[in-house]
């Protein structure tokens, strides 16, 4: 009798042990795209790769993120499209890009919005930015998951005349994204604004089909535009966070434990994008000059003051109360 009842447990156990390891030889592995337009290196890059390295971790091998830097699956627009109608898994970019298929998400890269990281981080953790998300979700299948990376503040730099007030960019050709935002920014200045997506900026600065162009100094860096460009003035006019973007039937089709792996390795990369964005502010500027670009610091309150009827011209379009509704 005893000998039975061991055989019998014997059994119990043995078809206990083929069942768990069946079940964890069937766990479904799943292979993920994440496209973006930052150069290699760039610190975007680098917190993207290393969340992918963190997800692949946590996973066991499980979960692979695959990245393609540098525009290799399009531009910023087009690569939000694919993730909008679900052949590409993941994206990152700022407000005024996803503003081209919500336009009210755009008021958080709207010039001189937020007076530092932590108040921004504040804004886009408000209940009226969760809204905006949502609502970007809804018409898009859009989804923003983890928090916000800090992509930098911009400044405006140019081949031959410094920019230390206004008045100096008045008939000057800009580049600016493919957001109807940076459009309406550079008007208000005077300048004229020419949409441009980024692989192509680099040989527009060169061969003068443009003036100059904004962004932080990290992209500066990485896209080598102090090569081609003298001046940069520190006009600070843009705060720009990013977001970490996903197709929302991507995003339903994972499961809960899987879904907690990817958003704790973006956050992870999200921290180390900050850190260095922040030590670059403050390093680069060294390297520019070494470079021998003339760096100056104007007025801000020139710009912020005509930088105002960016704000007068799409309160309609953004809700008249959303400014208010997200500072409060």
């Amino acid at each position: 009798m005893f000998l039975k009842i061991n055989k019998i447990l014997t059994l119990i156990l043995v078809s206990l042990s083929i069942f768990t390891f069946s079940s964890l030889s069937q766990e479904k592995k799943i292979t993920l795209k994440f496209g973006h337009f930052a150069p290699i290196n760039h610190p975007i890059d680098v917190g993207i790769n290393k969340a992918a390295e963190e997800i692949k971790k946590l996973s066991n091998g499980r979960i692979i993120i695959n990245v393609f830097p540098a525009s290799q699956l399009g531009n910023n627009k087009e690569l939000v499209q694919q993730v909008s109608d679900g052949s590409l898994e993941f994206v990152t970019d700022g407000p005024g890009m996803f503003a081209n298929w919500h336009k009210p998400i755009e008021i958080f890269e709207a010039p001189f919005f937020a007076k530092d990281w932590e108040e921004m981080k504040k804004f886009t953790g408000s209940n009226a930015a969760k809204k905006l998300y949502s609502d970007l979700e809804n018409k898009s299948n859009l989804k923003i998951i983890g928090n916000s990376w800090y992509y930098g503040v911009r400044h405006f730099t140019t081949k031959n005349k410094p920019i230390n007030t206004p008045d100096d960019l008045k008939g000057l050709k800009i580049r600016v994204p493919q957001s109807p935002l940076y459009i309406d920014m550079i008007s208000s200045l005077g300048a004229i604004p020419t949409p441009m997506p980024f692989p192509e900026v680099y040989v527009a600065l060169q061969t003068n089909l443009v003036d100059g162009q904004e962004n932080p100094v990290a992209t500066i860096n990485a896209g080598k535009f102090q090569e081609v460009q003298k001046n940069l003035s520190l006009t600070g006019h843009i705060m720009t966070p990013f977001w970490i973007v996903t197709n929302t039937k991507t995003w339903n089709s994972l499961n809960k434990k899987d879904q907690d792996i990817i958003l704790k390795a973006f956050n992870l990369g999200g921290t180390i994008n900050n850190e260095l964005t922040f030590k670059g502010e403050k390093e680069l500027l060294e390297k520019f000059k070494l470079s021998g670009m003339n760096i100056t610091t104007p007025n801000k309150n020139l710009f912020q003051d005509k930088m105002k009827k960016v704000y007068q011209n799409n309160e309609d379009k953004w809700g008249k109360n959303l400014l208010s509704e997200i500072k409060k």
